[in-house]
């Protein structure tokens, strides 16, 4: 996970932050890392920092060649997800219901309004998309990055893969399918399903989910 991005941004003066040349700055500072400690001849590279969403924004236009591509799982099982993980540091709001809905909530605002502002330059797939369909899913992240489609690019570790195929056969599941609506088996018993910011959180996934299959 790189995390040049942030380092770009903190790398910033104040007086630099407020410049109007501050894309260009951020530009400068964050390919110099990248060319001097990663990738200094390559074509393309993946900056998958997680919380790299809440710049979408300042990335699209300090590079606007780089493509976005945003992963949207149903904030249900997201919700889920993050409140049964315990993480030692810098995610203390996951631990309360109250913040950890609002925050998917803000999130999934967030996410939907850069998909209307950057549509040639963001793609959102679906964790719906990739249940029914893991192929086309992949075919279609490849075209929009402009990248040819690679034989690896669905047969990726097939070992771990089949070990898994073999677990879930014997356990009656279906492959990729096990976190999908896992929420259904919590929903019941959880406070947290019926807090009202994560409901308008799954209306805005559900909305954009709708209005981009159309």
């Amino acid at each position: 996970v790189l995390t040049f991005f942030d380092e770009a941004l903190n790398g910033l003066s104040k007086e630099e932050s407020e410049s109007a040349e501050v894309f260009n700055l951020v530009r400068e500072i964050y390919f110099g890392k990248i060319q001097r400690k990663l990738a200094p001849k390559t074509d393309f590279f993946t900056d998958s920092m997680p919380l790299n969403f809440l710049n979408v924004a300042l990335i699209l236009k300090s590079i606007p060649e780089a493509k976005v591509v945003v992963l949207r799982k149903d904030p249900r099982d997201l919700a889920l997800s993050l409140y049964e993980t315990y993480f030692q540091s810098g995610s203390n709001y996951t631990f309360h219901e109250e913040t950890l809905s609002r925050y998917l909530l803000e999130c999934s605002i967030l996410l939907n309004e850069f998909q209307l502002a950057f549509p040639n330059q963001l793609l959102t797939v679906f964790d719906q998309e990739l249940k029914d369909s893991f192929e086309n899913s992949v075919r279609k992240v490849q075209k929009f990055c402009g990248l040819r489609e690679e034989k690896g690019c669905f047969e990726f570790d097939v070992e771990i893969i089949r070990e898994k195929k073999l677990r879930y056969l014997q356990s009656g599941n279906v492959v990729y399918q096990t976190s999908f609506k896992d929420y259904l088996n919590y929903e019941q018993f959880l406070p947290l399903f019926q807090r009202e910011e994560l409901k308008q959180a799954v209306d805005n996934y559900q909305s954009l989910f709708n209005g981009i299959q159309k």
